[in-house]
């Protein structure tokens, strides 16, 4: 059984809450987790609002980039804010999980953190899809990991850049897991 990790959760709602309370007086909107993984959150404001121009100075003051699309936007964090998130993670990673279920997460992380890239040559697409992992049910990341471990071994076979960012925050999610138990 994978214990939840509650401070990751309350992170992802600070962070979500923090881009809605942007954009809310702007235009009623809504503000969820982008199920693709070219974005961290999207929004139906540019449907609803009036004042898209102070709502993008709104996202820019939070450190946010975003793209329109069908008449949404696709919001991500700017690289000097993902480079902030990476900064204080873990390097190495972690001693061995006690838990078996913790393993294939466990194999991945070492597997990027051995491989590393400057954030610039790094997929995004990887290290958005890894934090908006660790913000979910902590079940999700043992799920999702063999498909990430065979993309990521498909990146190392064709000599591409790895997501060592992802591996940073595996690394610290694993730290949390261990303490959760």
């Amino acid at each position: 059984m994978i214990w939840s990790c509650t401070c990751c959760v309350r992170e992802m709602a600070a962070e979500q809450a923090a881009v809605y309370a942007a954009l809310r007086p702007y235009g009623r909107c809504f503000v969820r987790l982008c199920d693709k993984d070219g974005a961290l959150w999207v929004t139906n404001l540019p449907r609803t609002g009036a004042g898209l121009r102070p709502a993008a100075a709104a996202l820019q003051a939070l450190d946010c980039r975003w793209r329109e699309e069908n008449g949404l936007w696709y919001i991500d964090w700017t690289a000097s804010r993902w480079q902030r998130e990476l900064e204080g993670l873990p390097q190495t990673a972690p001693p061995w999980p006690g838990r078996d279920e913790l393993l294939p997460v466990y194999a991945l992380c070492r597997l990027w953190l051995a491989h590393p890239a400057p954030l610039d040559s790094q997929p995004m697409d990887v290290l958005r899809a890894v934090r908006k992992l660790t913000w979910q049910s902590p079940s999700m990341l043992p799920q999702k990991a063999p498909v990430l471990h065979e993309a990521a071994a498909a990146r190392l076979r064709s000599r591409q850049p790895m997501a060592c960012g992802a591996g940073q925050m595996l690394a610290q999610w694993l730290v949390l897991q261990e303490e959760t138990t």
